[in-house]
Order: structure tokens, then C-alpha cells, then sequence
């Protein structure tokens, strides 16, 4: 896996209102000081749902724009991590009227195409962000937890420690962890309020499932979504399954009982 960092585009045609359409997501290769942007398809009919007066045209020579400082960029700013000398840093503090370019963010992928692919299935999949009413992050626990409350959990326990360390002897987060003398399962809640929560839970969770692994062949991770599922989560499920995530609702949730509670060790 190799770090490549990103930022979104957007359009806001009014703070007041809100509105936002993400229009364009950027990716850089610091490693090989190259980029890639990629505009959102059908961007015209797209800023009609927007109203409010938009010319289409105006946003396409702000994309434009964008993409010409881009192609004037010198190695050293394609080539840097860090603000302020990092390219993306000093397009986010300049880019801040009607196009917005996101504060950067790291992103972990195979390869630089496979990086822009995700990215852009991940911020250019639909023509508007989702709204935050099908369940947040902090619902999605207590449902997890609520849940697994209800299951005879025998020698097992529900422990809310954060971050415990693998075998790896590096430390590793998730919202919750079966544990049976050891970590059997470990749960993370995954829902639409946050497109960082997100990202970062798709490119950590199988590293988690690598490091436990080690120690116990059992071991599983579960990424748990609400039942009417975000783009986000939609988008990254196909790559958490062929990763070995167990991939679930929380109305689907208490099926996995007698698979996440098999293992008979006990200290």
C-alpha cells in the first residue's frame, strides 16, 4: 500500500443555504510529484438541481483554473507532505469562495490509478452530499453495543477500549472488541455524518484483520452501517469484503451471534 493525498472541489453557490456539490476531487503522488484531477460527470445538469442563478460555465472556468495551477505546479510543491509548503495546503487556503478545495487528506491505495478510481467513486458518485438523517456515527454504537447486549456472550466480553496493541506490537482503534483472553472481533461503526470517518475505517480495517490474524487465525473484523447505507459506505463495501471484512447493518447485526462467538479460548 503506498500514501498518495487528496482533496475535494466543491461548489457552494450560497453559505447561507449550504448547498454544496462536490465537483472535482484532486490526488497526488508526493513520491512521484504527479497529479491527477478528475471533474464530475454531467456537471451541467447537475448545477441546475442547484438553482439560484448558477452558469455552468462559470464553474467550469473555475475548474480551469484549479487545474492550470496544477500544471504550473513546481516539483518541490507536487513533491511535498506538509503545510505550508505542501501544493494542495496552499490551494485550500486560496480556493475559498464559490469553489472550495478541501484541506488535504491521506489516502492509502495499491496503486496511484487505484487511489484516483476510489477517490472519485467515493466524492463524485452522486450529484449532492447526503444528508445526515439515516443514523450518525455515535447511533451506530449504541446499536452495536445494544445489540451484543442482548447475546449470552458466555466467556466472552464487550470491552470499549479504544486502542489495543496486535501482535504487531502496534496500537490499533476500533469502537469495540470481543475479547475472549484474547481479541476475537473487533467492531466499527460506519456511518454517513463524516466522509474522513469513512476513509480512514476502509484503509484501516484490514490492516487490523492482518495484525490479529497473526496470533489467531479467528479473528475478524465487522464494519457496521446503518440500513439505509451511505454513499460512502456503499462505495468502499466491495473493497472491505474482498479484504476479508465482514461487511453489515445494524438491523443485520444479531445474525452474526454464532459467528463472531465461536471461538472456545478462555484464559
Amino acid at each position: 500500500m503506498n500514501d498518495y493525498i487528496f482533496s475535494t472541489v466543491a461548489f457552494v453557490p450560497s453559505s447561507v443555504r449550504d448547498d454544496r456539490l462536490n465537483v472535482g476531487v484532486i490526488v497526488l503522488d508526493p513520491a512521484e510529484a504527479r497529479w491527477e484531477m478528475m471533474v464530475l460527470r454531467g456537471l451541467r445538469s447537475k448545477l441546475r438541481v442547484l438553482g439560484g442563478g448558477v452558469e455552468p460555465w462559470a464553474v467550469e472556468d473555475a475548474l480551469k483554473g484549479v487545474r492550470g495551477e496544477l500544471e504550473g505546479a513546481s516539483p518541490n510543491l507536487l513533491s511535498s507532505w506538509s503545510p505550508p509548503l505542501s501544493l494542495l495546503h496552499r490551494l485550500n487556503a486560496t480556493w475559498v469562495n464559490q469553489i472550495q478545495i478541501s484541506a488535504p487528506r491521506r489516502f492509502r491505495a495499491d496503486s496511484f490509478s487505484s487511489a484516483v478510481s476510489q477517490l472519485t467513486a467515493l466524492h463524485l458518485g452522486g450529484p449532492m452530499r447526503r444528508a445526515p438523517n439515516a443514523g450518525t456515527r455515535r447511533e451506530v454504537r449504541q446499536k452495536i453495543k445494544s445489540t451484543i447486549a442482548t447475546w449470552n456472550l458466555g466467556p466472552y466480553r464487550l470491552d470499549e477500549q479504544r486502542i489495543r496493541q496486535g501482535p504487531d506490537r502496534v496500537s490499533h482503534q476500533a469502537d469495540f472488541w470481543l475479547v475472549n483472553g484474547r481479541e476475537d472481533a473487533a467492531l466499527y461503526a460506519f456511518a454517513p455524518d463524516s466522509e474522513l470517518n469513512a476513509i480512514v475505517l476502509r484503509d484501516s480495517m484490514p490492516s487490523v484483520l492482518a495484525s490479529f490474524q497473526t496470533a489467531n487465525a479467528d479473528f475478524q473484523v465487522v464494519a457496521v452501517t446503518t440500513n439505509d447505507p451511505a454513499p460512502e459506505f456503499t462505495a468502499a463495501a466491495d473493497y472491505l469484503q474482498k479484504h476479508g471484512i465482514v461487511v453489515t447493518t445494524t438491523e443485520q447485526l444479531g445474525g452474526l451471534r454464532s459467528r463472531l462467538l465461536r471461538a472456545p479460548l478462555t484464559q
